[in-house]
């Protein structure tokens, strides 16, 4: 305590001067210094002129491993505090009056030291200074305190251990904990214990140097360690140390089963336990109950802490209900506690003593008729006596019952027969099985089991039925007698029933006696109604149902007929044979009737006697109408002595057609390329189908029809062919008639007639293309089924005919001008197709153009024709050909413009020819020559020009003859007169020349063979190589024959002997 001017000061301390200290302790507090300052000023007259006001620095100096805090508080208006640092404060003094206080509060720590057994000298100062404005003046010590340090353990646990020692404890154990301790001085120490289920605080008082603490514990939990924690409490010094425990939940007891490895039938049985206490510390009681087989056991024994014990339960002894254990089921409960738990153990199978059912055969054999016995050994394995009985008898089917059960007793080790005695009910085949039961001293100890075959065998056969006299059917009312032929098996005489199981008879008698061996029993039979009569033969036991070897039936026949094909459209027989199977004579009607598509042509007579055992041959002449199944339906109505029947029987056949049909080959059908109406006066053309015929028979008057029809017309065509030879081919041809504009292929069938048979069917598809026709010259009527438009000229008839396939024929036979004709047009169209080489000039390129148009329906080539003429420049080397020239030039464009020799159904459209250019030099000649006359005629037809052409004609002042004859007839519309002369002279000046000038006749040539034979000569020889001025005269004149075929004939008839035949 210190004072100055009213400041007063007191310093309160505590702190050690010895301080122990762990090592590694980071900061532990030791001790405290408190200094209080109060400040009063005094009041009253003369205070105004006290000084009151100060600065003062309480702070503290310290020393060794210490630190040390400092924290303020100020009461009062006077004194304010300022903290300069850690260690030191600044209580500053206002004027005024009153009193006030402040209170410094220093803490000193132990900061981190060294190792264990070093020492450390610290000291404390406390210090007062005035402070000033330029600093502190100075110090003035108010207190000071040294001490010492000393790095040491102050407590420690040596050892932690449980007793008794057990590797495992059990929860509910109690056991003594053993602590060891050492502590560097006598103190209080507080000491806590956690472990399993275990949690005690307690306090205790050491002395120095080492302690020995038992505490009694229990474990509540399951568990695996208990800690120890002591704790110095001044200090907040703690040390620590965990051993392992482990601590389980009961039961405390292990049970080992020890099980007998075998058991026997009539024996008890002992099963083994071995019990042990794992416990430590505890005593426990066992209470043992279970099932061992089928006998309950029970057991009560207390187990010492560590005890083994063997414990055992027997049995009574075991009997059959024990063989179906496998295993026992113990329950074993254990106090303390009650802890409870079950140990299943496997059981042995028990052994059966060798007590065996011998003999009996293994099967048993009764008759019908009698009561068998059955025998068996029992043979006594055991090693004491034994009973046995037989308790059970099952016999399925039950086909017998037992009348008598055994029963024996057996020695040890011996044998006694046993018998039972059985009745048959029904004959079969049954297993029989029966059970024994065996007692062990006046004790059902087990059963046995044994089965047996057992078959109940009839006590008689039937060998043989006989109808007297022989026959298989009977009519009502008659009377005949069976004789039965039985084997009776019996050992005596005995009894055999016989009853009738049919109402159809009545028999006598109903019962007769029999003896061992065969026996032949007479029965009579009075028929009475149709059926199969039964008769039941017994013995009361054993039934078997005889069917007697004859029927009772209304009067019946038998119709024998083999199924038939016949042939549509033919008379065809069918036979069928009617047999009457009775002794009786039978009066038969018959009615017959016809199903499917078939006619009777003929019947035999209707109503016919049939005697006994007799038959009839009957025939019925019938015809197909249509390709199917048919079948005649035949009614007999029979009438017999006493009784009548209608019986049906129906007689099936098949009919097959009477032709096969098809298309001759996959040709197209032809119609006209190019088709002149007002000539032929039609819009349709015949089209022929080339159909082959086969007929299954000799057929007349068969009737064929040909259906063609598309999405664009329908059309038929009919035939009638006289005579078809069985197995023959025939071609035939039937020509429905199609419209020209026909394109799309026509799906084709056919109907045929032959009689009252009507077929019908496909032919496939055809197809539909276009040809070039030639009018063909027949000096005789055209054959009626002729399919081709044609006409009569005079006395001859012409037709128009296809000029590829030999189809002239079917018209009838071609006249010779009409057979030139269409060779000529055949060798043209050959030499046109086939030619190759020759000279590329414009009239080459011009001819085959036209024959394209002509023969193949190509209207493009007309228009190339058109351009390929306008364009050719037709000016040779030598000056005098250009009039040739020029006339050609003039002719082709005026026939490609469709004036003269095209048809006008082909050339649609004009063309125009620009003026004809030529060099003045070369106009002086034309104009100086008769071929002016020759170009002007062929441009424009003027009719002086072309008067002039045919003067010169005439006076054979021209040499392009043919061109001249050409335009000519172009012009006038007539031929030029033909001359064989003329025509002999150009063919060898120019063959070009020649065959035009034959087209400028107008096939006025065709009446002379010499001439026909020339052009077919010159036409082999060409072997197609051709100039172009002769392929321009074929295609010309192959045009002139296949479209203008108008004209063809009419200039034949003025001046040859063929005249006469077209006037």
């Amino acid at each position: 305590m210190s004072s100055r001017e009213g400041v007063a000061i007191t310093v309160n301390t505590e702190l050690p001067d010895h301080v122990e200290v762990a090592p590694g302790v980071d900061r532990i507090e030791v001790g405290f210094a408190e200094v209080v300052v109060t400040y009063r000023c005094p009041g009253g007259v003369f205070a105004r002129k006290r000084r009151c006001s100060d600065d003062i620095v309480i702070g503290v100096e310290y020393d060794g491993p210490l630190l040390v805090t400092a924290a303020g508080e100020a009461v009062g208006r006077l004194l304010t505090l300022e903290k300069l640092s850690e260690e030191s404060y600044v209580i500053r003094v206002a004027r005024g009056t009153g009193s006030a206080s402040a209170r410094l509060l220093f803490k000193v720590y132990v900061r981190p030291l060294g190792e264990e057994g070093s020492r450390h000298v610290a000291s404390v100062k406390i210090y007062r200074a005035e402070a000033r404005p330029v600093g502190i003046a100075g110090k003035e010590y108010m207190y000071g305190h040294s001490m010492i340090i000393e790095v040491m353990n102050p407590l420690s646990i040596d050892a932690v251990s449980i007793r008794p020692s057990s590797p495992v404890f059990f929860v509910g154990d109690e056991v003594e904990l053993l602590v060891s301790l050492s502590s560097s001085k006598q103190r209080s120490i507080a000491l806590r214990i956690e472990g399993p289920g275990v949690e005690e605080y307690f306090s205790v008082a050491l002395k120095s140097g080492e302690n020995l603490v038992a505490r009694r514990i229990k474990f509540n939990a399951p568990g695996k360690s208990i800690a120890v924690r002591a704790e110095i409490v001044e200090t907040g010094f703690t040390v620590e140390k965990t051993i392992p425990v482990h601590v389980i939940e009961p039961p405390r007891t292990r049970i080992t089963a020890k099980p007998e490895a075998s058991s026997m039938l009539g024996k008890p049985y002992r099963l083994l336990l071995v019990a042990v206490n794992k416990s430590p510390s505890t005593t426990t009681k066992l209470a043992i109950t279970g099932n061992v087989y089928t006998h309950i056991v029970k057991e009560e024994v207390s187990l010492s802490p560590g005890e083994t014990r063997i414990i055992t339960l027997n049995t009574e002894r075991l009997s059959e209900s024990d063989s179906l254990a496998k295993e026992a089921r113990i329950r074993i409960v254990e106090h303390p506690g009650p802890y409870q738990w079950d140990i299943v153990v496997s059981l042995p199978q028990p052994q059966r003593p060798r007590i065996e059912v011998l003999g009996g055969g293994g099967e048993a054999k009764l008759l019908s008729s009698e009561i068998g016995a059955l025998t068996f050994t029992i043979e006594n394995g055991f090693d004491e006596e034994i009973e046995v009985d037989v308790v059970g008898v099952e016999i399925e089917p039950m086909i017998a019952e037992p009348v008598e059960l055994g029963h024996t007793r057996v020695a040890p080790g011996g044998r006694s027969p046993l018998s039972i005695a059985l009745k048959p009910r029904a004959l079969g085949n049954a297993t029989m099985k029966l059970d024994f039961s065996v007692k062990v001293a006046g004790k059902e100890t087990m059963s046995l089991q044994h089965t047996v075959s057992v078959e109940v065998k009839p006590s008689f056969s039937i060998k043989e039925v006989k109808a007297i006299p022989n026959t298989t059917k009977v009519l009502p009312g008659q009377k005949i007698k069976a004789n039965i032929v039985l084997e009776y098996m019996g050992k005596g005489t005995g009894e055999i029933n016989i009853l009738s199981l049919s109402r159809s008879i009545e028999i006598a008698p109903e019962s007769v006696n029999v003896t061992p061996g065969v026996n032949n029993i007479e029965v009579e039979v009075n028929a009475l109604e149709t059926g199969r009569p039964v008769l039941l033969v017994s013995d009361g036991i054993c039934e078997e149902q005889v069917k007697l070897p004859f029927s009772i039936v209304d009067p019946e026949v038998k119709v024998d007929y083999k199924p038939r094909r016949i042939i549509g459209g033919v008379v065809e027989v069918l036979e069928y044979r009617v047999s009457n199977p009775f002794m009786e004579r039978l009066r038969v009607h018959e009615t017959i009737k016809v199903q499917g598509p078939l006619r009777i042509v003929e019947s035999p007579p209707l109503d016919y006697v049939l005697e006994p055992s007799s038959s009839a041959t009957r025939l019925v002449k019938v015809i197909g109408v249509r390709r199917g199944d048919a079948a005649l339906v035949v009614q007999h109505t029979l009438h017999a002595p006493l009784s009548s029947r209608t019986q049906t029987t129906t007689l099936e056949l098949s009919i097959e057609q009477p032709i096969t049909i098809r298309v001759e080959d996959d040709e197209p059908l032809l119609l006209p390329l190019h088709f002149d109406e007002r000539l032929w006066g039609s819009e349709a053309v015949g089209v022929p189908v080339r159909i082959l015929v086969a007929a299954k028979r000799d057929l007349s008057g068969l009737g064929l029809e040909v259906v063609l029809e598309n999405s664009e017309v329908t059309a038929s065509g009919r035939i009638t062919i006289p005579r078809l030879e069985e197995n023959t081919l025939t071609m035939v041809y039937v020509a429905p008639r199609l419209p020209l504009s026909v394109s799309e292929s026509l799906k084709a069938t056919y109907r045929v007639q032959v009689g009252p048979y009507f077929e019908e069917g496909s032919l496939g598809s055809l197809r539909v293309a276009r040809g070039v026709f030639a009018p063909i010259l027949y000096e005789t009527p055209l054959a009626e089924e002729c399919p081709y438009p044609s006409r009569r000229i005079g006395g001859l008839w012409e037709a128009a005919i296809p000029v590829r396939g030999a189809m002239e024929e079917l018209c009838g036979r071609p006249h010779v001008l009409g057979e030139r004709l269409l060779d000529t047009v055949r060798m043209i169209e050959s030499v046109l197709e086939t030619a190759r080489g020759g000279k590329e000039d414009e009239l080459l390129s011009v001819a085959m153009l036209i024959y394209n148009a002509v023969g193949k329906g190509d209207p493009g080539s007309l228009a190339k024709a058109r351009q390929v003429t306008a364009q050719a420049d037709y000016e040779v080397g030598d000056g005098l050909l250009i009039p040739q020239a020029l006339a050609w030039a003039a002719l082709l464009r005026r026939v490609l413009r469709g004036g003269s020799l095209i048809n006008e159904g082909v050339l649609q459209r004009d063309f125009v020819i620009g003026p004809l250019i030529l060099p003045s030099s070369r106009a002086a000649i034309l104009r100086s020559s008769i071929y002016a006359w020759l170009v002007e005629a062929a441009l424009d037809c003027n009719p002086y020009a072309v008067e002039r052409v045919l003067e010169a004609l005439r006076e054979a002042r021209i040499w392009e003859y043919g061109l001249a004859s050409l335009v000519a007839t172009t012009c006038t519309g007539k031929p030029v007169s033909y001359s064989e002369a003329t025509a002999s002279i150009i063919y060898g000046h120019d063959p070009g020349e020649y065959v035009l000038y034959l087209t400028a006749t107008r096939f006025s040539w065709l009446s002379s063979e010499s001439e026909y034979g020339r052009l077919k000569k010159l036409l082999e020889n060409v072997a197609g190589k051709l100039s172009g001025r002769l392929a321009l005269g074929l295609a010309l004149l192959y045009e002139s024959a296949v479209i203008h075929s108008l004209e063809v004939y009419r200039y034949v008839v003025s001046d040859t002997p063929y005249a006469a035949l077209v006037a």
